[in-house]
């Protein structure tokens, strides 16, 4: 059995990676290493450490990029789960809405 021929646009799959790290990632990076040259009123010193630090990170965040490229995500929603859930019974008891995991398109609101 062969498959029909339809286009497939990867780049709309891929993640937005500034600098070869996930966008939240290293937007997390920056405010780490960013205050450490200006604590010391500009000594080079402090430039050098900063730019070290910032290395360092920078090479963890690819390494953590490229092992699992929604792994910020993934730690988002790990924060919010609850060791215990509270018990809800009962034919009118609230059901919670999840959130879904991936963009769902909703009518005139677009992507949620």
């Amino acid at each position: 059995m062969r498959g029909t021929v339809a286009p497939f646009y990867q780049s709309l799959n891929r993640q937005f990676l500034v600098m070869g790290v996930e966008r939240s990632l290293f937007f997390l990076i920056i405010p780490l290493t960013l205050p450490l040259p200006f604590s010391a009123h500009f000594a080079p010193k402090m430039d050098i450490i900063a730019f070290g630090i910032f290395l360092v990170l920078h090479m963890v965040g690819v390494l953590i990029t490229r092992a699992d490229p929604q792994i910020i995500e993934v730690f988002k929603r790990h924060i919010n789960y609850r060791k215990y859930y509270d018990p809800v019974s009962g034919i009118h008891a609230q059901i919670k809405i999840l959130k879904p995991s991936v963009p769902v398109f909703v009518g005139k609101k677009g992507l949620v």
